[in-house]
């Protein structure tokens, strides 16, 4: 393609993604700087109880939050871990509805499918990341366990049965809400959790281990291949860890970010050199542990939110000043805090959705912030 052209088709699929994104006309009213609580879901009527390694991912033709694995309570099988149905949240809908706890919520697909149908087989923590090109989601393993109790037809083994697939690329279809076998071609998916559509270059990012060095693995969803890009040590001299972490992807600067735990160092790839820089430490130093680090990138105040779940913290990164920003976890509720192990944020209605935790958490938050 010639470059002119190429700019041209570039700047159509930013436009595009920006009218998606901005597609649902409709606000919510929320007190800027303060976390608005709303009552959490019961159980069967959405993730309920203990919530964590639940993926969320924003679906802009809707305007809903699409939610996928995990662990919670359920009215199917009603053990914790490794849940088979969908979920999607209408954060406009549960707003117009404050008094009912199940409003804005909608079971996507249940947690036995139909026979004739296939799902993905007890995911834990896996990516599930929207494909703006085909208009699907992407269920990318990630972790996938075995579970004591299992649907009709389904094995207790770490293998595929005729209509629940183990360790599968799989993409779920929110219009005709069915799953699709895509590829066994799974890379090297063991320990690792989100993932990233790039529509610029129609691929998909992830982060985890390949022969033994951490790298971003990149799947070519044309050539149904994988390749890898090795990090290298961190700003320290030490190995970086960011295979459980939570990813926030600034499509507009090409960045992704996510937090190693382990050191707690902040870290931002390069989408286009396939390069990961090293930002330095984050307040109040590592958490010594995996999968505990939750970012999100608000795409209207350009900062990095992350929240952190012990000890109890809520910061701000802002690329421009290189700075972080120590914000509050007062909510609207007196003596509680927000809390929760699953971020998303809503471009559309520029809030912050958190929720879950490792005990139960009766309470959902919304948090907007403060305009430059």
């Amino acid at each position: 393609m010639k470059p002119l052209f190429a700019a041209l088709g570039l700047a159509m699929t930013l436009v595009h993604a920006v009218a998606e994104a901005q597609s649902p006309a409709v606000t919510i009213d929320i007190k800027p700087g303060v976390w608005h609580a709303l009552a959490a879901p019961q159980t069967g009527k959405g993730p309920a109880g203990p919530v964590k390694h639940l993926t969320p991912a924003y679906h802009p033709p809707s305007g809903r939050i699409y939610m996928t694995g995990g662990d919670y309570r359920g009215a199917i099988i009603d053990q914790q871990s490794y849940r088979q149905e969908t979920w999607s949240l209408s954060i406009a809908e549960r707003m117009a509805a404050r008094a009912d706890p199940n409003a804005g919520w909608r079971l996507e697909y249940p947690y036995c499918g139909p026979k004739d149908q296939v799902q993905p087989k007890h995911p834990d923590f896996v990516g599930w990341t929207w494909d703006s090109k085909r208009n699907v989601f992407w269920m990318v393993p990630g972790v996938m366990e075995i579970a004591s109790e299992n649907c009709p037809g389904e094995s207790g083994n770490r293998a595929s049965d005729p209509g629940f697939l183990h360790y599968r690329m799989m993409q779920f279809d929110p219009e005709t809400r069915r799953w699709k076998d895509v590829s066994g071609k799974i890379g090297d998916a063991t320990e690792t959790w989100m993932s990233v559509y790039d529509p610029k270059t129609d691929t998909i990012i992830r982060f985890g281990m390949h022969r033994g060095s951490m790298s971003a693995g990149i799947y070519e969803i044309e050539g149904d291949r994988w390749s890898f890009a090795t990090f290298g040590r961190n700003g320290v001299g030490k190995e970086v860890w960011l295979r459980k972490e939570y990813l926030a992807a600034d499509l507009e600067r090409r960045h992704i970010y996510a937090i190693d735990g382990m050191s707690g160092r902040l870290h931002r790839y390069d989408m286009d050199k396939r390069v990961l820089a090293d930002l330095g430490p984050v307040p109040n130093g590592p958490n010594n542990q995996e999968n505990y680090m939750y970012v999100s990138w608000d795409s209207a105040a350009k900062v990095l939110l992350w929240v952190r779940e012990n000890p109890p913290a809520f910061h701000a990164y802002d690329p421009e000043t290189k700075s972080w920003q120590a914000l509050s976890l007062a909510s609207t509720l007196p003596n509680v805090s927000a809390r929760g192990r699953v971020l998303v944020y809503d471009p559309a209605l520029n809030v912050t959705l958190l929720m879950g935790g490792y005990t139960d958490n009766p309470h959902l938050f919304l948090y907007r912030h403060p305009p430059r």
